[in-house]
């Protein structure tokens, strides 16, 4: 994520958020649950850029070795 670099202020400033919170050792899937929503909003209201869309479009799409893991640790509680 540190890499991502989107010419929208507003969408920066989301990017440096999650990075900031990941630093603070916050659960990483609570972190990319709110990017996506905030970046979701943004979506929405048609103030996201091509860049920030594509980067939404990304982080969305499903994970099924991380999903599976997830999920087998609620089976066995």
């Amino acid at each position: 994520m540190k890499t991502v670099s989107l010419k929208s202020s507003q969408e920066q400033l989301l990017i440096n958020d999650a990075i900031t919170q990941l630093a603070a050792h916050k659960n990483e899937q609570a972190v990319l649950a709110e990017l996506k929503r905030r970046l979701s909003e943004l979506a929405v209201q048609q103030n996201i850029s091509a860049k920030g869309l594509k980067l939404l479009s990304a982080i969305q799409q499903p994970d099924f070795s991380v999903d599976y893991a997830l999920s087998s640790m609620t089976w066995f509680q």
